[in-house]
């Protein structure tokens, strides 16, 4: 087990201060608001839109009633796109973090 550290990443928009828990998970810093450059991968990646993105809608479609995902369940999935997804990155979905900020306004477009 190793301690809890900072290091510098650069995302293609700016350089961001990233910070890990004690598990090397990133700890994010909750916001009203996020943009594409709060993500914790760069927003370029086609793993992000095509990956992650495009299997949550896929994932989306599929379920009984789509115009109703209860929250708990839509997290629960983003969590497990995330993981195959982005295996070298130790993120934690949660409800107001900025995947799902981000994976929500792309919810609205589409409806």
């Amino acid at each position: 087990m190793f301690s809890a550290f900072s290091a510098l990443i650069t995302n293609t928009h700016t350089a961001a201060e990233v910070h890990y828990d004690a598990d090397g998970y990133i700890i994010e810093t909750i916001k009203k608001k996020y943009t594409i450059k709060d993500l914790p991968v760069p927003s370029n990646d086609s793993r992000w839109s095509h990956g992650l993105v495009g299997t949550i809608m896929l994932w989306a479609g599929a379920q009984p009633n789509v115009w109703v995902i209860p929250e708990e369940l839509l997290v629960a999935a983003v969590q497990v796109v995330w993981d195959v997804v982005f295996p070298h990155v130790k993120y934690r979905v949660t409800a107001d973090g900025s995947v799902m900020a981000i994976v929500s306004s792309r919810f609205n477009i589409w409806s």
